[in-house]
């Protein structure tokens, strides 16, 4: 999507101007750092006949 390519871009620029020699990282804050979650979340459902159009039923 538009959004997921637009923070992958961001995310590529940040990656390509950070010099190891100034910002150091423990193992402990790799691991200590929450895993992420994506804050979309989309509802499926199985179409049924209640919720069918009347149109398509048969």
């Amino acid at each position: 999507t538009e959004a997921l390519h637009g923070r992958i871009e961001r995310l590529k620029i940040k990656v390509t101007q950070l010099d190891s020699n100034v910002e150091e990282v423990t193992i402990q804050d790799v691991t200590n750092r929450k895993p992420f979650v994506s804050v979309t979340r989309i509802d499926q459902q199985i179409v049924n006949r209640a919720t069918m159009p009347q149109s398509l039923r048969v």
